[in-house]
């Protein structure tokens, strides 16, 4: 359940999963298995005892998206600045820890895994999801802006003033509502495509 980055200081409290198949029914052989998972117990790992069903499921929804959203950040080229959060200093370790694995592992990840390509699609829907909610907080800004410009018209001292500036601030308004739509279209790099492309681009290198 860990790489190396995660175990080369030490094994302690990180999650070992492990299920019991094919081990008969003597006690010589429930013995050799115990010595094997005593053996992970004593360095200190976590003992997680699951199918290998469960394990899938768990780790598309943790280990899988943990890489994907890290390699993702990390083909944005991401760089520590002098006003660096703590947020983006995590996103920043998350990049550094995801991609100093092998892309053998998160090729894996995705190919030997078949609950990986729903959680894609889980993600691809939740960046939907976000883009949705900022193009609506846009329409509301707009309809602000033109519900208050009108008003200002309808005041004696500021109609003249009100009129010369509602065109700008419609346009400007109008504007925004063009650049979001239009950067919805293009916000969100579609996942399923960039994975495989990767994956393309990963196989003609070894070949």
């Amino acid at each position: 359940m860990f790489g190396p980055d995660s175990g080369k200081g030490s094994w302690e409290g990180l999650n070992f999963m492990y299920d019991r198949v094919r081990v008969g029914t003597s006690d010589e052989r429930d013995e050799r298995v115990e010595r094997f998972i005593n053996f992970f117990r004593e360095e200190g790992c976590r003992m997680v005892e699951m199918t290998c069903e469960e394990h899938d499921r768990a780790a598309a929804s943790t280990q899988f998206i943990t890489h994907s959203v890290g390699r993702t950040l990390g083909a944005m080229n991401l760089t520590r600045t002098d006003i660096d959060t703590k947020g983006y200093e995590s996103l920043l370790s998350l990049v550094e820890n995801t991609t100093n694995d092998s892309f053998d592992l998160y090729y894996g990840l995705f190919l030997y895994n078949p609950n990986a390509t729903e959680e894609l699609e889980r993600l691809e829907q939740a960046f939907d999801q976000v883009g949705l909610r900022v193009d609506v907080g846009v329409d509301v800004d707009v309809d602000v802006v033109l519900f208050r410009s009108l008003t200002r018209q309808s005041h004696p001292l500021t109609a003249r003033r009100s009129s010369e500036s509602c065109s700008s601030s419609c346009t400007t308004s109008c504007a925004r509502v063009s650049t979001s739509k239009r950067r919805r279209r293009t916000r969100f790099y579609p996942t399923l495509l960039y994975l495989f492309l990767s994956i393309v681009i990963y196989n003609r290198q070894r070949c």
